[in-house]
């Protein structure tokens, strides 16, 4: 069995420095902190959290860490573990690993150092099972994630139906009579995001249509590079619908075809996931959202983390899965507010109005 001694062998360092990296007790050099890292991962060293937690009173403190807290629905994702927590008497240390893995892990780190209670995670790395279940299985610490599934590893998981969502979404259009039809997504290692690439084919195949490759565009969910898609696309192809995976994928693609002038929603649709919120007037019409319970899907994950805290021999992981609304921007029927695509050569044209200034837009 591997102990601090052999850990302190391999970074080559003293014994208390390793106890003061691990117990937080003095500060440690950034060369040395790494060098020990490196080292328990090699060794694979499992700290005894249960004879450290007799000597240090466990915290009702949690680690929250999200891709981002510009995406509304990660805020009200947010929103929704922090009213859980205040009622539980938890306490939410929140960051933001801005998509970057070694900062995660950093993140990690640092909150199994700090013996939090619990993690709650949305990964930016899920194919790196080896690593959470290194530092946060083996060390027995309740956990959650969020959407991006980490497979191989026995923990709590809850997401909303992506697969489903996006396949309703598309078809909502397909049945309309639209065929040019985009796709704006996220990498495929994230599961939510590959989900939603296979209901936006499995729209297309039970209506018997094939699926234009260059149709589909996989970045970074953001609004630039959504802007910088949609540039490039209508370079080849004038979309009639944009669907994408995240609210800011859809400001970007909309702030796009404006900034060209198209007319939104009248020449191109854009539609996407989006927040179940009590105020609608803050959104912009002009992008057609379905409605994810996001606070709920925090609450329940904050909820799932809870009952692992209480009973962390008892609990069992649980996968737990939502689905978006439609029926409130939709209609009954999921459909009557959709406009039928006009056949082209029945289009009529707009009269040309020339104003006595015109004005130059520029993009840099």
């Amino acid at each position: 069995m591997t102990t601090i001694v052999d850990v302190a062998k391999s970074a080559g360092v003293s014994i208390a420095t390793v106890s003061n990296f691990l117990n937080g007790t003095k500060p440690v050099s950034a060369d040395k902190k790494r060098r020990i890292e490196d080292a328990i991962e090699k060794l694979r060293y499992m700290p005894n959290l249960s004879a450290r937690n007799l000597k240090h009173k466990a915290v009702a403190d949690i680690g929250i860490i999200l891709p981002n807290i510009n995406d509304p629905y990660y805020i009200l994702i947010l929103q929704g573990i922090e009213g859980y927590c205040r009622q539980k008497g938890l306490f939410a240390n929140i960051t933001v690993s801005h998509e970057v893995p070694d900062l995660e892990r950093s993140i990690i780190r640092n909150f199994v150092n700090k013996r939090l209670a619990g993690m709650i995670l949305v990964s930016c790395q899920p194919e790196n099972t080896s690593f959470y279940d290194l530092h946060i299985m083996r060390n027995q610490i309740p956990f959650v994630h969020i959407d991006r599934k980490i497979e191989g590893l026995d923990a709590s998981f809850i997401t909303t139906d992506h697969k489903l969502g996006m396949e309703s979404l598309t078809r909502l259009y397909l049945e309309k009579g639209y065929r040019s039809i985009f796709l704006l997504t996220g990498p495929q290692t994230y599961s939510c995001e590959a989900d939603a690439l296979e209901g936006y084919a499995s729209a297309h195949r039970k209506l018997g249509l094939s699926i234009n490759p260059n149709h589909v565009w996989q970045s970074v969910l953001n609004k630039e590079t959504a802007f910088k898609a949609v540039s490039f696309a209508l370079q080849a192809q004038k979309p009639d619908v944009i669907l994408t995976t995240s609210g800011n994928s859809a400001e970007g693609a909309l702030a796009c075809l404006r900034y060209i002038g198209h007319k939104v929603p009248q020449d191109v649709i854009v539609a996407s996931f989006g927040e179940e919120t009590w105020d609608q007037q803050t959104a912009d019409d002009a992008i057609f959202r379905t409605s994810r319970p996001s606070i709920i899907l925090g609450r329940q994950a904050a909820e799932l983390l809870s009952t692992q805290i209480q009973a962390p021999l008892t609990s069992e992981s649980r996968s737990v899965c939502l689905h978006d609304s439609f029926l409130d921007r939709l209609g009954n029927d999921g459909l009557s507010a959709l406009p039928r695509k006009t056949p082209a050569r029945s289009r009529k044209k707009e009269p040309v109005r020339l104003k006595s200034q015109q004005s130059l837009s520029l993009l840099m």
